[in-house]
């Protein structure tokens, strides 16, 4: 057996070992299954959410290798698809902004991009929590020249790297603060979406490119490089920004639809308009939350008088 195929059956024997273990996310996963195909009976919804997590357990094993060996040895067979739509950007353009999802294995395409354009791409994310995992992790991300940008404040730097001319990439299919995010339709109900990629794409006048790295049932990755999305300015921006951010969710939920199992379905993405859904995290989160009010309101002085 090859090495990227012993791989690939010890991922998928992580994901299964993960799925029997962890109830809470096992939960959370056929919810989400079942909020969005609704004609699935129970025993597709079982099937795919298992498929889910042994995509995800795949995904680790291979995050590891990429760290250690980088995106250019043997292991990595992927295919490119669509790769002129993103040229023709840059030809026309000099910039664009590539848009993505938790799908598939999403940590390759911005190394495949610079690695084919000879480019670097600079990413927007979350620091880790963990100092050490942190550094491992920027430093894998960090190959090709990549770069990354931290996702708090991060929208002044992201327009500085479309003016000058570079290549940004943005995940875009979770949750964020409520405070920040716009109404969206996805997979036929509502979510807040994060406005990020429509507002820099209006400001810097970039192409939105969406841009997947899929998992192919024989083995290897098929990155796919969609045509570029059409970046409006009709003089409402809080509309345009709107519009813009549900095209993108749009392409987002086809994919999703067309690969529902390379999907991080771990999200509570519906919590805020659902948050029956997951009523058992959400209960002891109230529960939670109710408790640290009292023990305040106990520690606070007595009125004076």
């Amino acid at each position: 057996m090859t090495s990227a195929r012993l791989m690939h059956a010890l991922g998928r024997h992580l994901g299964r070992l993960t799925y029997w273990s962890d109830g809470h996310h096992r939960r959370i996963v056929r919810r989400n299954l079942g909020f969005c195909f609704p004609d699935w009976d129970r025993r597709r919804v079982d099937r795919c959410a298992r498929e889910v997590f042994q995509n995800f357990g795949q995904m680790a094993l291979e995050v590891l290798r990429l760290g250690s060996q980088g995106p250019d040895g043997p292991w990595l067979q992927v295919q490119l698809e669509g790769m002129g739509h993103l040229r023709g950007c840059l030809q026309t353009h000099g910039s664009a902004l590539l848009v993505s999802a938790h799908i598939g294995n999403w940590e390759i395409g911005p190394l495949q991009v610079a690695r084919h354009l000879g480019r670097p791409v600079t990413s927007v994310a979350k620091p880790m929590g963990w100092a050490p995992f942190n550094r491992w992790v920027t430093a894998m991300r960090t190959r090709q020249g990549n770069r990354i940008i931290a996702k708090e404040g991060a929208l002044p730097e992201m327009t500085r790297t479309l003016r000058r001319g570079g290549l940004l990439a943005l995940l875009v299919d979770q949750s964020p603060r409520t405070a920040e995010g716009v109404d969206v339709m996805f997979f036929g109900h509502p979510v807040t979406a994060t406005p990020a990629a429509a507002l820099a794409a209006i400001r810097c006048r970039a192409p939105v490119v969406p841009v997947f790295c899929l998992r192919e049932p024989a083995g290897g990755f098929r990155m796919v490089v969609h045509p570029p999305l059409t970046v409006e300015r009709r003089g409402d921006l809080r509309a345009d920004i709107r519009h813009l951010t549900q095209e993108v969710t749009g392409v987002i939920e086809t994919v999703i639809r067309q690969h529902p199992a390379q999907w991080f379905w771990f999200h509570k993405r519906w919590k805020r308009a659902y948050p029956w859904l997951y009523h058992e995290t959400e209960g002891r989160r109230l529960r939670g939350k109710v408790r640290r009010l009292r023990s305040l309101r106990d520690r606070m002085p007595p009125p004076a008088g």
